[in-house]
């Protein structure tokens, strides 16, 4: 082989010239895990310690190098990794006030520098649970009458046994933190007996394994998907699956559980998860906050863009709507999305001839703002497709007199 490259007409003359551009995708962290951890159980369980204030981020590469085995924390990160080789996990540490004295101060900073980060959110303190779960909870704006934090999605997995005894009245212990807290706090919880993996965070794991045809793990099942025998078993005793009376009880409480899928897999999945209170949905609720949120992102760029970009016209306006129209159509190409039935359109107080999702008025009707405001009211509808979880086949089956 001749290396005569140097000083050839290669070199000299044909040109290539490419720019290494480095961006940032607006709406990842909706697809990302966040677990804030007090500082003193961090330093237990890292091998080596991440200190106060700290962000750390595991992936499936990494975590098992950072983390001790002997540590709790081991047991939520191994069952999440178990079923999931993509998602990354980001640790911040904060300090609590120690065993006994709790004091929220750190961890609200925290979570105002880190929110943006990671929209599943979750609490590791074993100092100070209850005062913990409640504080991020009440962050992340699960209270009844508070507003909701857009970038945060807070879940809680419990083993508590009282679980399976309490009822919406008198709910098990942990399920009171919420329930019984003033304003009752509005979160997602899962149950499984293991005080290894993490209940609510091995469904994480499965709805978050793999993008969809949108490029996102976003509109992603939160229930009913299968999760392997070898990852996780039923929420009964013994790898079985719940009485009828312990799951009467949980379903009372709101908090969702474990079953065998039953096709002799050995499969199992996670009945209905709704939130504890008004069982509002978590798939429609991420959805919404990620088209919110990246339409924002995206028009403020189209805004800012040029030196005559932006101006109050129609063809702004256009270009708002057609952002917009961007973002719902990645979840109707999923089915996620359908149209509103024309039926339900008064009540809802939409035109009688929608067509489409984008139900935004012209430019010159929109109503008259100040400041070079635009307000777009009804910019948008659209039915949220749930998941199936129940199918009934009426059938009938005709024997032919003497058919044997």
């Amino acid at each position: 082989m001749a290396y005569d490259y140097t000083g050839s007409l290669s070199q000299k003359y044909i040109l290539f010239v490419t720019t290494i551009v480095v961006t940032s995708i607006p709406g990842a962290n909706f697809s990302k895990v966040m677990i804030f951890m007090d500082e003193a159980e961090a330093a237990a369980n890292f091998v080596v310690d991440p200190g106060v204030d700290s962000l750390t981020e595991l992936t499936y590469q990494n975590w098992s190098g950072l983390l001790k085995a002997t540590g709790g924390l081991w047991g939520w990160i191994n069952g999440f990794y178990a079923n999931n080789q993509t998602t990354h996990i980001f640790v911040v540490t904060f300090n609590d006030g120690g065993a006994g004295k709790w004091s929220s101060a750190d961890l609200t900073t925290q979570f105002g520098i880190y929110d943006q980060y990671a929209y599943w959110k979750l609490m590791y303190d074993n100092m100070n649970p209850a005062s913990a779960q409640v504080a991020l909870a009440t962050l992340c704006g699960c209270g009844i009458g508070q507003t909701a934090d857009p970038l945060s999605q807070y879940v809680y997995g419990t083993s508590d046994p009282t679980t399976l005894t309490g009822t919406a009245a008198s709910p098990g212990t942990q399920v009171g933190w919420f329930r019984n807290n003033n304003p009752q706090l509005d979160v997602l919880i899962a149950y499984h007996p293991s005080t290894i993996t993490n209940a609510a965070l091995m469904q994480i794991a499965a709805t978050l394994e793999v993008p969809n045809a949108t490029g996102t793990n976003v509109g992603n099942k939160t229930d009913w998907l299968a999760i392997p025998a070898n990852v996780l078993t039923p929420s009964g005793a013994g790898g079985t699956n719940l009485g009828a009376v312990q799951a009467a009880n949980l379903q009372s409480q709101g908090v969702a559980f474990y079953t065998f899928v039953g096709d002799n897999s050995g499969n199992c999945a996670l009945e209905a998860w709704f939130t504890i209170i008004t069982k509002s949905s978590p798939g429609a609720n991420w959805i919404k906050n990620y088209i919110d949120t990246v339409a924002s992102q995206l028009v403020t760029t189209f805004l800012t863009a040029t030196v005559i970009s932006g101006f109050l016209n129609n063809d702004t306006y256009q270009g708002i709507l057609n952002i917009l129209q961007t973002q719902i159509n990645l979840f109707v190409s999923i089915g996620r999305l359908g149209p509103v039935p024309q039926s339900l359109a008064p009540s809802l107080g939409l035109p009688g001839n929608l067509a489409g999702y984008v139900t935004a008025p012209p430019f010159n009707q929109l109503p008259a703002a100040s400041g070079g405001a635009i307000v777009i009211p009804k910019a948008w509808s659209a039915i949220y497709n749930g998941n199936v979880r129940s199918v009934i086949v009426y059938g009938t089956l005709v024997v032919v007199s003497g058919g044997g």
